[in-house]
This record gives structure tokens, sequence and C-alpha cells, in this order.
């Protein structure tokens, strides 16, 4: 190997350590040196392009390019590649790179999830829903599709499947980590007490607080909710609600029986677009 390409994959490894951490300014540097010195280096110039889309997508798509120019079948790269195109709203372009790499990578359930979130804002929902669950056939505990999935069927009204899927939207990590009693999944509330937490934003909450007089239906003795502290003095006027804490108050670790997210009640009492696979970083096997 040349000294040029050993410096310049260096820099790449380098850059790549650096992206890790969170330092893009420094690992921008590294990548826009190794192309100095190699500037057939595919992956300096795909990695390049992801940090590049955060300020600039005329000069991301450019290295992006550049990259598939040098790899014609790297799936991470038609990945971003789309995503960009999409987000300036070049749909036609975006479908035609997608549609591009299923002819290579047809069992890729990112790809086929990235091209139902494109194909729903064409509201071209039935197609939309054919990628999703074909990406779901492919893997079912992909998250993306799953949540992508929900806003298309929520927004036709097919309610039970919809919010169903819709729990695919994040882990709860940080409540769950918090509280020592368990999330609600719908056990008998008769002589229990809920906390609903919070999640999203004061739109969010301010349609699913409507939900406490559901679980005071079912049974629930006493219902607390945690919100943003805009919120508390409205939700102090529910009728239904015993309890109104903000995210901003001491937040108790025990003293209910149960939590639960504000968006999954709808599911549990029986009764936004979509996310996207990107990825930065090439490594070089």
């Amino acid at each position: 190997m040349s000294d040029s390409f050993l410096r310049a994959e260096a820099l790449f490894q380098q850059g790549n350590q650096l992206m890790a951490t969170g330092d893009d300014a420094a690992a921008l540097q590294c990548f826009s040196q190794a192309l100095v010195y190699e500037p057939e280096l595919a992956e300096a110039h795909a990695n390049l392009g992801f940090l590049q889309a955060k300020a600039c997508l005329q000069e991301a798509e450019h290295s992006y390019r550049r990259a598939l120019a040098l790899l014609p079948q790297n799936l991470q790269i038609h990945l971003n590649l789309g995503a960009l195109l999409m987000e300036s709203k070049r749909f036609d372009e975006s479908e035609a790179i997608y549609r591009h790499a299923l002819a290579f990578a047809p069992q890729s359930a990112p790809l086929w999830s990235n091209l139902g979130v494109l194909l729903a804002c064409c509201k071209r929902e039935e197609e939309a829903e054919h990628c999703y669950r074909t990406a779901l056939a492919l893997d079912p505990d992909y998250g993306k599709a799953r949540f992508n999935l929900s806003y298309v069927l929520l927004r036709q009204g097919r309610f039970d499947e919809g919010w169903r899927y819709l729990e695919a939207r994040h882990d709860y990590g940080a409540l769950s980590h918090h509280f020592t009693f368990p999330r609600w999944q719908g056990e008998a509330l008769t002589g229990k007490t809920v906390v609903i937490g919070f999640e999203a934003g004061h739109g969010d909450m301010i349609q699913f607080c409507r939900y406490a007089t559901q679980l005071k239906a079912m049974g629930a003795a006493r219902v607390s909710i945690i919100c943003h502290p805009g919120l508390k003095t409205l939700f102090a006027t529910l009728a239904d609600v015993d309890e109104v804490l903000s995210f901003h108050d001491t937040i108790p670790q025990s003293g209910w029986d149960y939590w639960t997210p504000p968006l999954s009640l709808p599911g549990l009492c029986h009764t936004r677009p979509g996310q996207h696979s990107g990825g930065p970083a090439l490594s070089r096997r």
C-alpha cells in the first residue's frame, strides 16, 4: 500500500472515533484531510456527507453521490441519500434511489421502511402500508417500521392495530428506570393507584389526559399525572385527576401501583412524519 493510502486510512479511522464521541467538527476535518491523500476513499466521502447533512444538504448530496459512484451497491449510502432527497422534498429522486437499491438489497427491512415513509408523505398510503408490512415480514422486530405503520393505520381510523403498533415509538427508559413499580399492561384497576407519565409535547398531553376519566371508570382509586410545568395549573382542574406533578417537581419512585405513558392509554383502555433509517458511518473491512 502507498504511503498516501495509509495516511488516508489512519485519518479515516480517527474521524470515525471522533464522530463516535460527538466531535463532529474534528471528524469532518479528518475525513476531508483523508480525501486529500486518497480522493477515491468512498467511505470517507460517505461519512463526510453524513456530517455535512447537518449544515448543508447540497454539500452532503455531492459527497453521497461521489461515494455512490465509487461504491454503487452500498446500501447505507442509498439510505442516507434517499433520506436527504426526501428532506429536500425531491420525492421522485428519493424514490428512484430507494427503488434502485431494492434491486440489489430486496431483503433490507430499513430500505422498505424508508420507501414507505416517502410514499406516505406523497399520500400513497396503500403502497406505504405494503412497504411497512414487507419490512416487518423481513424483520418482525424492526421498530421503525412498526412505528411508521402505526401512523398510516391511525390516519385511516384502524385504531386497534394502529395503537398497538404505536407502542414501538420508544422504550420509556427514563420512566421505567425511575419507578420501582410496574408499567400498567391492562390489569384490573379496582382499588389501584395509577400515575400517567409525560411524553411528547403539550398538545399530546392535553389530548390524552382525558383518559384519566377512563382509568377512574375502570376502578382506579387514585390517578396522578406528571406533565410539563406549563400544564400543571390546567390539569389541576380535571375532575378525575387526584394529583398533578410537573417534571420539575421531585417525582417519588414509589407510591403507586402502576405507571403508564399517556399515548399508550387508548390501546390499553380499548376504545405523528415517520422515522427514517439513516446512519453515518461506514467502516472499512
